[in-house]
Order: structure tokens, then sequence, then C-alpha cells
């Protein structure tokens, strides 16, 4: 920005001219492609990736606090549905499922009426479409058992982490992944998450904003699949101790 003044007997006028601010943007897509190319093996290029990302920030999303009441009443018709539809295998899942989920609605409705991440809300919306799709029929009768228990186990973590965390009842996880091979970080791998109960669906998966070793990413508290790109996914609990972080180490074969 250049200033000219302009000096008379009677007055300064300060004339601004030529203001052209430049701003630099930053998008990352998430959904993985089905013909991927391979990480480049040019170390420079991987380096001058880093550096851009080291300068360039994304702004947290963010829900209002009423847009969790349809997503917790779904919640918590859907697991009364499932008290009637469970077998007895199932009933104590269900209960603990209620459990979580009467715990989760009542310190929703103390936190009012705070924004927060929409990264919680789509977590707890992805254990929904689960029960519903077991509700209405669309999994086999084989895998009910554990997808219910998968469901259970994040509705857990997250109950466990709302009471435990200092920050509130949707507090995330910065969750930091790092590559090894021995006792040697391996960088510039990509990183793949995705819920468990999603992680047969391509589309659901994400890939960390960094390569490692620098890989991190808030995540809701709960249970996920985490891989290198091109490795077997591993299960791995995020949150349910009040943790702010957690330290990931993945083994490069």
């Amino acid at each position: 920005m250049t200033h000219y003044l302009l000096v008379t007997p009677s007055r300064v006028m300060i004339l601004l001219l030529a203001l052209s601010p430049s701003q630099v943007g930053y998008g990352q897509s998430h959904l993985i492609e089905r013909a991927q190319p391979s990480l480049t093996n040019d170390r420079q290029s991987i380096s001058l990736t880093q550096k851009a990302s080291t300068t360039q920030e994304t702004k947290e999303a963010m829900v209002k606090w009423e847009d969790y009441t349809d997503v917790l009443n779904e919640l918590s018709q859907s697991v009364s549905r499932l008290k009637e539809k469970a077998g007895n295998t199932n009933q104590q899942l269900v209960e603990r499922m209620k459990k979580h989920s009467d715990f989760l609605s009542d310190r929703w409705e103390r936190a009012c009426c705070e924004e927060t991440p929409a990264t919680y809300l789509e977590s707890l919306k992805h254990d929904v479409s689960l029960l519903k799709s077991v509700l209405d029929n669309q999994v086999p009768e084989k895998e009910v058992s554990p997808l219910l228990q998968i469901v259970e186990q994040d509705l857990g973590i997250k109950a466990k982490h709302c009471e435990l965390s200092a920050k509130g009842w949707d507090a995330l996880v910065v969750v930091s992944v790092n590559a090894k091979k021995g006792n040697e970080k391996i960088d510039g791998l990509e990183v793949w998450f995705a819920p468990k109960g999603w992680v047969k669906v391509e589309s659901k998966w994400k890939r960390f904003a960094k390569v490692t070793c620098g890989a991190s990413e808030k995540l809701a508290p709960g249970v996920y699949m985490i891989w290198l790109k091109g490795q077997t996914p591993v299960p791995i609990d995020i949150g349910g101790n009040g943790s702010d972080t957690k330290d990931v180490d993945l083994v490069v074969p």
C-alpha cells in the first residue's frame, strides 16, 4: 500500500492509492480418487509441499449448537428401536449404547448454546447411519453384532472423553502420525483414515492434510482405522482419556 501526502497551508490531506491486497487460499480434497497417482519419490517436491503446508492453515469448520438437535434425537430413537429389534445377544450392547447416548445428550443440553466443531457432528452422524442400516435390514445378519459393537465402542469413547476432557463435551483430539521402519522415522508418506464402521466404504476415506512425519489431524473421539497409503488399515482408538493429543506410530514394512 502506497501513501502520498499533499501538504497545503490550510490542511494536510492523505491520499491513499493502489490498495491491492492479495490472499492465498488453501483447499484440501479428502475423498480418495479411484486412480491415485503414486507418492512421488522426488524429495524436492515433497519438501516444497511440506513447506507450503506449514504456512497455510485451514480454518476449522464450526456448526451451531442447535444443529445437533436432529442427530441426537435420531440417535436416541434408533437405540430405542434397536432394543425392540435386537436379540438377547445384543441387548447388553444396546443398553450401553442408550447410556452413552443419554449422557452425550445431557452434556449437549448443558453446553447451550455454543458453536461446536463440524467434525464432531459428522462423527455422530456416521454412528446414526450405521444404526439405521441395521434397523433397515441392510446389514447381513452375521455382521450385525460386530457392527453394533463398533458403534457402542465409538459412543462409549465419546462419552468417556466428554466426561474427562477439560474442553467440554465436544472436544476434538489432535492425532499425530509417524511412519517408522525399525527405529527410523520415514518422511513423505500419505496417511489415510476412516471411521472403523465405514472402512469398507471408499467414499468415507480421508487423507491427513500433511505427509509423515508431521502428519496431524483433529478427530472426534472414537474408533478409527488409520493406515499409510498402500498399507493395511490399523484399528486405533482415539480419545476416551480426556487428553487433547494422541500419537500414533505406523510400521513401514
